[in-house]
């Protein structure tokens, strides 16, 4: 009758202990991503931000005023965004496109590439970004984007 007694105990005293581990370790999880800069209180993927941290996807911009692409690139591995097809040029206009280096000093640290386009009159219209290496020919994209604006 003792053996069995002890067995439960022990069992239980595992589990117990295990569960303990688990959300300890959940939680030791959680506030490491809370300190990584810029995560704070958000989860601790990267993901592209369009406009200011709208997700890629459709776009509401206004006809005559300038809307922004923010995209995660890194220049060290020799990628980059290009337009992978033409504008539609009746209702959009590439203003400029820029590389932000990151803030930390960390040696292959990606930074983001900034897209500025003008709508220019109402209606719909696609910008397509590939994310190559310019030299690499005949090589598909490492990744593509699309988003559909609509100008009001």
């Amino acid at each position: 009758m003792k053996r069995k007694h002890v067995i439960v105990i022990f069992i239980t005293t595992c589990a117990v202990s295990i569960l303990f581990a688990l959300l300890t370790n959940r939680g030791t999880l959680k506030q490491i991503s809370r300190e990584i800069p810029g995560t704070k209180g958000k989860d601790t993927e990267f993901p592209e931000r369009v406009d200011s941290q709208i997700t890629a996807g459709t776009i509401l911009a206004t006809a005559q005023e300038n809307f922004v692409i923010t995209l995660d690139s890194n220049m060290t591995t020799g990628y980059h965004w290009e337009l992978a097809k033409p504008l539609d040029k009746n209702k959009l206009e590439l203003v400029g496109s820029k590389y932000i280096a990151p803030s930390t000093k960390l040696i292959g640290a990606g930074g983001k590439e900034v897209w500025t386009f003008k709508a220019l009159k109402t209606g719909k219209a696609t910008v397509f970004l590939k994310y190559i290496r310019p030299w690499e020919k005949n090589v598909a994209p490492a990744r593509e984007k699309t988003f559909n604006i609509i100008i009001r």
